[in-house]
């Protein structure tokens, strides 16, 4: 295997000969911090770094930061000349956006001079988690009632206190000074759980043993939480066996266990698929429990894995190690063969292997590691990681996916379905140029009813796609049934594009950018809902990866038809950005059928950032809408649209104004600019800062990224009144032409019905029938519309006596 050692000094000098290019590189940040663990929304505090060589320039040095690598701040730090190294600085603060799975500020250094713009790598800051140097010691005691606990603090600075409970009255708190221990007592046969600023952090079983008895191993076991992965929300924990003998320990997470025996005086890892708990047993009895933290593992923002190039047989990728000190990188592909790179602090290696899916390994350490007093000593070797097989791997922790750059090939990609009548789609799409040569290729659209099963396709048809210029495709399919979910691909070659559904009816679809509808497209685990697919045909599907936080599918709830529940505790869908849904800057309009009977205040939507996009029930009204920031739209009282009935909630915003609106009806308005300028995601069932969650059914969603007219708005509305609001009572006549009814049509659920039959000349009326059974003799038949119907009025042909004779007798017959 070929590799290449890249030194950041000797890379600084040598760019440094470019007079009039600056050197430009982002460094760690210092100061980092942030509030309780248990408050996802904390801002996160850091001072970020870095190093700027003008090389005898005029420089303007900014930082770019944000919750992620698109930034979305800047911070402007001063000018810099001259051709020496200057260390730049700037404290920061940002909000974590409620949604996002890690607490953290990326940022990268940005300098302008005459010549353009240059930036630095993408840094990572992480605040550090006390908790990962708090040691729990369940102690032995000699009374037959009391039980002790030895609390520990680890760090060299830090004085923490900690909160505990263990049931019965037995609460309170310490302070623990630096390297200093203090001792709890707790009633035997106790679980205490432990809490930093308000967080539990740990659950610990006593030990309910004499200190005469030979201890169990279970009792020089602990647990701590490392943090969560930086690249998603899976946990890394550590378990420290200071037995002087090897234990074999079970880590049950979720429904998984995972069992692994620890080496004497040794602490092992475990990998948590998500952000689980962890619990600890041993021979089949829990002793322990480690909560899953919004803290960050920072070990895992330090490398950056950059895909060079590639060629037919081989790929390049740079391997960047952001930490100040060295570390060894292992690269393990699908066979299990291992490459290990050590790579120094701030530099990287450009290494090149055989074209394939590379896992990027590291094996696990503790940078703050547990140790007793300042000599160090109470440190402990580490042994493997183990845990869910898609992050431990061979012992090791997988940090990230080392994947080829691929030569580009010829993708196709849907970009609109188009409701074209009640019984057609049109589906348009794109396939990109390959820039290195036109090509000829076959391409056709497949669709179906069924995800699973596209089992129709269009016609085939050939096209040359030149190298300089992507092609649209399109094609129209008829004949489909109304009131269905239909799923397209685009196929070109032998690529597929990604699936995109629509639901083809005669709700109005111009400007359509989401349509969630309950029953129709949702991806359910039993009844849990991960995601809840938009049918407009734009895929702006509303997702939740979190198990814990997924609402769930109910059947016949408003007129027969199916709700996403929400809980009003826990569960919430993520919605796609406002950019995504061109709203963004824009005027839009948007409808939700829900109901609720809670008297909370809680949001059914919201955006990225507190009054953006909100639309919440109760409070100070009993509907409110805030579209941009200190505007407030209400309508109704509080309480009066959680009735526990469904409501038709709307609202519209433009430059010119905009409305609340329930049942078809506006209540408060403006005429000042409403569009929101912000680009971020936006939720289902919650405020974009964690509170207030929806607790009730929402059956529909409709956004459109335009203010409709009011002709088209009486439209939407009728048809989302007709389908949850009302039942469709239809009559035919048998035999034909033998009579009328009336009465017939869409009416009001639960209101009361009037069919008359009236026979034509010649018949009389029978009896109704619905499905061959009789349901009335009486002509005018009177029930309550509690579901669509179909009934036949039946009528029979009248007969009369006919009677002759003949004059005179006996003359004929």
């Amino acid at each position: 295997m070929k590799f290449i050692f890249t030194s950041a000094l000797i890379a600084l000098f040598a760019v440094s000969t470019f007079s009039q290019t600056p050197t430009v590189l982002t460094r760690s940040a210092t100061a980092v911090s942030t509030g309780p663990a248990c408050n996802a929304s904390s801002p996160v505090y850091a001072t970020l770094q870095g190093i700027v060589n003008a090389n005898g320039t005029t420089c303007s040095v900014s930082f770019e930061y944000g919750n992620t690598a698109s930034y979305g701040n800047t911070i402007t730090v001063g000018t810099v000349t001259g051709s020496t190294d200057n260390v730049v600085s700037t404290p920061v603060s940002i909000s974590s956006i409620y949604g996002l799975p890690r607490r953290e500020i990326n940022y990268r250094l940005v300098v302008t001079n005459a010549n353009g713009t240059f930036y630095g790598r993408n840094y990572i800051a992480v605040p550090f988690d006390p908790t990962r140097r708090i040691a729990i010691w369940a102690t032995c005691s000699d009374s037959p009632t009391m039980a002790n606990y030895d609390l520990i603090n680890c760090d060299p600075s830090l004085d923490v206190t900690l909160y505990y409970n263990a049931g019965g009255g037995y609460t309170g708190n310490v302070i623990i000074g630096s390297y200093q221990t203090q001792q709890i007592f707790v009633p035997k046969g106790s679980v205490t759980a432990f809490s930093y600023e308000n967080c539990m952090f740990n659950q610990t079983v006593t030990n309910d043993q004499l200190c005469s008895e030979t201890q169990t191993p279970d009792k020089k076991i602990q647990v701590f939480t490392l943090g969560a992965l930086s690249s998603n929300q899976s946990q890394l924990y550590k378990i420290e066996n200071r037995n002087t003998y090897p234990v074999t320990v079970n880590a049950l997470i979720v429904a998984d266990t995972y069992t692994h025996t620890i080496p004497a005086n040794s602490a092992a890892f475990v990998v948590a698929g998500g952000k689980w708990d962890m619990q600890i047993d041993y021979n089949g009895v829990q002793f322990a429990i480690a909560s899953a933290s919004n803290f960050v593992y920072e070990e895992s923002t330090w490398l950056d894995v950059t895909d060079v190039s590639s060629t037919s047989t081989t790929a390049t990728f740079e391997l960047y190690n952001r930490d100040i000190a060295p570390h060894t990188y292992v690269m393990r592909n699908a066979a299990g063969n291992e490459f290990a790179y050590t790579v120094p602090a701030n530099q990287s290696y450009i290494v090149t292997l055989p074209k394939e899916v590379w896992d990027v390994l590291i094996s696990v350490y503790d940078i703050y590691p547990l140790q007793f007093n300042s000599s160090g000593s109470g440190r402990l070797p580490f042994d493997e990681t183990f845990g869910d097989p898609a992050y431990a791997i061979n012992g090791k922790l997988k940090l990230a996916t080392a994947t080829p750059a691929a030569i580009v090939p010829l993708i196709p990609g849907i970009t609109s379905l188009v409701a074209s009548s009640p019984t057609a789609i049109t589906a348009n799409g794109t396939i990109n140029c390959n820039s290195a040569q036109n090509e000829t290729l076959d391409y056709y659209f497949i669709y179906g009813s069924d995800p699973n099963n596209l089992n129709q396709s269009t016609t085939s048809q050939q096209i040359t796609i030149l190298s300089t210029q992507d092609a649209t495709v399109s094609a129209t399919v008829s004949g489909l049934t109304p009131e269905s979910v239909y799923y397209f691909k685009l196929v070109a070659g032998t690529n597929q594009s990604a699936m995109k559904s629509i639901l083809l009816s005669s709700l109005l679809n111009t400007h359509l950018k989401m349509c969630l509808r309950a029953g129709m497209n949702v991806t359910t685990s039993g009844s849990s809902v991960s995601c809840w697919g938009d049918v407009s045909g734009n895929a702006n599907n509303a997702n939740q990866s979190i198990i814990t936080k997924q609402p769930v599918l109910v059947e016949n709830v408003i007129n027969g038809h199916s709700v996403i529940r929400f809980d009003g505790t826990t569960s919430t869908l993520n919605l796609p950005s406002s950019v995504a849904l061109g709203i963004y800057n824009n005027p839009y309009e948007m409808f939700m059928v829900a109901k609720s009977s809670s008297s909370n205040v809680q949001f059914l939507i919201s955006g990225a950032a507190t009054e953006q996009y909100e639309y919440h029930l109760n409070g100070s009204s009993g509907a409110r809408y805030i579209p941009i920031t200190s505007v407030f739209l209400d309508k109704g009282n509080i309480g009066e649209y959680t009735d526990g009935n469904a409501h038709i909630f709307g609202a519209r915003a433009s430059a010119s104004g905009g409305a609340v609106r329930v049942d078809r009806t506006d209540g408060n308005s403006s005429s000042n600019n409403l569009l929101s300028a912000n680009a971020g995601n936006l939720f289902l069932g919650i405020r974009s800062d964690g509170s207030y969650y929806f607790n009730g059914d929402i059956a529909e969603v409709l956004i459109y990224n335009t203010v409709l007219t009011p002709q088209q708005r009486d439209s939407v509305e009728l048809y989302l009144y007709n389908r949850y609001f009302t039942k469709t009572i239809t009559a035919s006549v048998n035999p034909a032409n033998s009579g009328i009814v009336s009465g017939t049509g869409n009416c009001p659920t639960d209101s009361i019905v009037k069919l008359i039959a009236t026979p034509n000349t010649g018949y009389t009326f029978v009896n109704w029938t619905e499905n061959g059974t009789e349901v009335s003799t009486n002509a005018t038949y009177t029930f309550t519309a509690t579901a669509n119907r179909t009934l036949v009025a039946n009528f029979t042909l009248n007969s009369y006596p006919i009677a002759a004779s003949v004059i005179p007798a006996n003359s004929g017959t």
